[in-house]
This record gives structure tokens, C-alpha cells and sequence, in this order.
């Protein structure tokens, strides 16, 4: 665990060479690019993909992920191809994937049985096609989600019983899981952990400086250090959208690893 990355969606609004301009000047040397129309989405030729995978290696970038939008339960397995062409085009290790689309069908404990079997078996499906190109495959934890906490996620995972099949992990909101909870789900799905990202939400539908959410980082931090953590903290949301905003949380979670490494 030794540097911060960043989410392209965090710039929606900027060009894929936009970006890779912002992480050069900011020392952000591992980019997770979204799947989303303002980047890199499912259709985008090879050869434009492979020409970012270049731009980005030619500045020093590394790209661990690739974040796509495809939703297990919702979307057809063989639709997730499209997604796993730009990974591989892009030379990324991982895709990141959704249980399900925002809200459709809901958390887990709202899902009827029929629903929750289809999930699992798609999840499956998806981590085989991603296990085929050598590619691992990593849930969103996110409310609104199936994956909405440490629980469901080890659920779904222990259900679908593929060993190709991981889970990122952020942080909950107070409001639903404290601190100690926090840090207790982080540990019972490090095993299957792919990556983190960080944001802080004071409350679900406010996000604020990660400076103000310290008190649940740092516990976070060190325990993600205690575990052994090797990959990237990914920033992803945060307050405004503003880039002064931006400075201040990479130049924060900077400060919490320098503390870390002179611990």
C-alpha cells in the first residue's frame, strides 16, 4: 500500500487526455479508467484503447483495473465481453463490475430467492469469462447494491463458489456502519479484496474532505497495512468536485501513508 491512485470518474467532464495530465502533474501513478461514455466504454476500438494504454505508460501510469458499469444480475453474461475487450486491450489485471444496476432489484435481504439464484449463477458466469483472459473480476460494495456490505458480498461470493470472483471495498456511512464495523467487514473480505476505494460521506448524500473523516480512515489505513495490502487507494469521490478539493484528499491519504511508513 504505498500509493494513491484515482477513478476517472471522478472527471467526467475531461477528456481522456485531460486526465492523463491531471495525474501527471498530481504524482497519481495508478489510474482505474471508467467505463462510462466519457471515457473508455464496451465498443471503444482496440486500437484507440491500446493508444491510452500507451499515453499512460508513456507517463509513468500504471493500470491495475478497469471500472465498468456492467450489472451481474441485470445485464447478459455474454455482454460482459465487451467489457473484458478494453481491459484486455488496456492491459488492466482486474475489472470492476456491479451486482446489479442502482436499486434494481435492491439489497440483498429484499431479494426474493429466484432473484438471489439468478445472481449468483451470472456471477459465476462472469468470473469464468473474465478467468478465461486471465482477468479477475471485482464487485462494487455499495449500497443500493446486492453488495452492500461485508455480509452480502461474502454471500453472493460463497454462493457463486468461483475462485476468479473479489470485492472491492469502501467505506459504509456512519449512519450504517460505525467505525469498528467498518473496519471489522474490512477484514473478514480482505481475502477475497481486490481494491480499495476512498472517499469520505458524512452522510449518504454528502460528501466531505476526507481530512473530516479521519478518524475512520486512519483505523481503515493502519488495518489495511496490518493485513498486508500491496494495491492502490483508488480516490474516488469527493467533496465538490472542485481541484483544490482534490489536492487537499490526495495530499491527505499521502499523509496517512507517510505515517504509516514512518510508524
Amino acid at each position: 500500500m504505498n500509493q494513491v491512485g484515482l477513478c476517472s470518474m471522478s472527471f467526467p467532464g475531461e477528456s481522456v487526455e485531460t486526465v492523463i495530465g491531471i495525474c501527471k502533474r498530481n504524482r497519481v501513478k495508478a489510474l482505474e479508467w471508467s467505463g462510462r461514455d466519457y471515457h473508455l466504454p464496451p465498443g471503444t476500438p482496440p486500437s484507440r484503447v491500446r493508444e491510452v494504454a500507451a499515453m499512460c505508460a508513456a507517463a509513468g501510469i500504471s493500470l491495475p483495473s478497469y471500472g465498468s458499469y456492467h450489472g451481474v444480475f441485470n445485464d447478459e453474461p455474454v455482454d460482459f465481453e465487451a467489457q473484458l475487450d478494453v481491459a484486455e486491450a488496456l492491459g488492466c489485471g482486474t475489472v470492476r463490475v456491479w451486482s446489479a444496476h442502482w436499486g434494481d432489484p435492491g439489497e440483498l435481504d429484499s431479494m426474493n430467492e429466484e432473484q438471489v439464484d439468478l445472481l449468483v449463477s451470472r456471477t459465476a458466469d462472469v468470473a469464468e469469462r473474465g478467468a478465461r483472459r486471465g482477468i479477475r473480476v471485482g464487485f462494487e460494495y455499495h449500497t443500493h447494491t446486492p453488495t452492500c456490505g461485508a455480509g452480502e458480498v461474502l454471500r453472493v461470493l460463497d454462493s457463486a463458489g468461483h475462485a476468479n470472483m473479489y470485492t472491492y471495498f469502501q467505506m459504509m456511512e456512519l449512519s450504517r456502519r460505525g467505525v469498528r464495523q467498518n473496519v471489522e467487514d474490512l477484514r473478514s473480505v480482505f481475502p477475497r479484496l481486490a481494491f480499495v476505494h476512498c472517499h469520505w460521506f458524512a452522510d449518504e448524500a454528502n460528501t466531505g474532505p476526507m481530512r473530516q473523516g479521519a478518524h475512520l480512515w486512519r483505523p481503515l489505513l493502519t488495518e489495511l497495512n496490518t493485513l498486508g495490502y500491496d494495491g492502490p487507494l483508488y480516490l474516488e469521490y469527493y467533496k465538490d468536485y472542485t481541484r483544490e478539493q482534490f489536492a487537499a484528499d490526495l495530499w491527505f491519504l499521502r499523509e496517512e501513508l507517510g505515517r504509516l511508513e514512518g510508524g
